[in-house]
């Protein structure tokens, strides 16, 4: 997956640790089915012992071997195996629709905060590039935890004044990632558009999540 973005050049760093988990257990969540996930394990398992792959198909064998285990685990939380249902369930795709939509949510959360948060970190290691770090990233990372907070207030505690705070803060972080988006242009009319262009990041946010 790495490759088919591009691989990191010399001296940066490699996202393959960081970013398997997160394939590893969405890969889980969709297929979800303990049957299916210790057929893929044995499967690519004894495939790995009895076969002599390429690099490339064994690197293929060996993510859908990762894939597997958190497959078998939310298999088992979901109670399915092979289409069937357990007779315990901890969650339920036909009754818990709106829990899973709010987990699948939050992972998704998660995993873009820490994307911010890895992204700040590069570019803190490079000389020039800490401003960046501190105020692009961090707008974001504001952004994001405005939202959280506005949810909150919206959904759980509704006259807590979490709403306000919320509302607030995405504001707020707005006009920082316009101001931080400034940064990448070199002329006033580059400053304005790359500015202008950061905010339309938050349709690709919303998307993500």
């Amino acid at each position: 997956f790495i490759k088919m973005y591009g691989l990191p050049k010399s001296g940066e760093m490699d996202p393959t640790i960081f970013m398997a988990p997160f394939y590893a257990m969405a890969f889980g969540m969709m297929v979800a089915d303990f049957g299916y996930g210790l057929l893929l394990f044995l499967a690519t398992t004894l495939g790995k012992r009895m076969f002599h792959f390429k690099a490339g198909l064994k690197n293929n064998v060996t993510m859908f071997q990762i894939a597997s285990i958190p497959t078998m685990l939310w298999g088992l939380i979901y109670g399915n195996i092979f289409g069937f249902e357990f007779p315990f369930q901890l969650l339920s795709t036909n009754r818990d629709i709106t829990q899973i939509l709010v987990i699948a949510v939050l992972f998704g959360y998660l995993q873009i905060m820490f994307g911010l948060c890895l992204n700040s970190y590069i570019l803190w290691r490079k000389k020039n590039d800490k401003l960046r770090a501190v105020l692009q990233s961090g707008s974001w990372l504001f952004f994001l935890l405005s939202a959280l907070v506005l949810a909150i207030g919206m959904l759980l505690v509704p006259d807590s004044g979490l709403q306000q705070i919320g509302t607030i803060g995405l504001l707020t972080s707005l006009v920082l990632i316009v101001i931080c988006g400034t940064l990448d242009g070199k002329t006033v009319a580059g400053k304005i558009r790359t500015g202008l262009y950061a905010l339309m990041e938050v349709a690709s946010y919303l998307g993500d999540l």
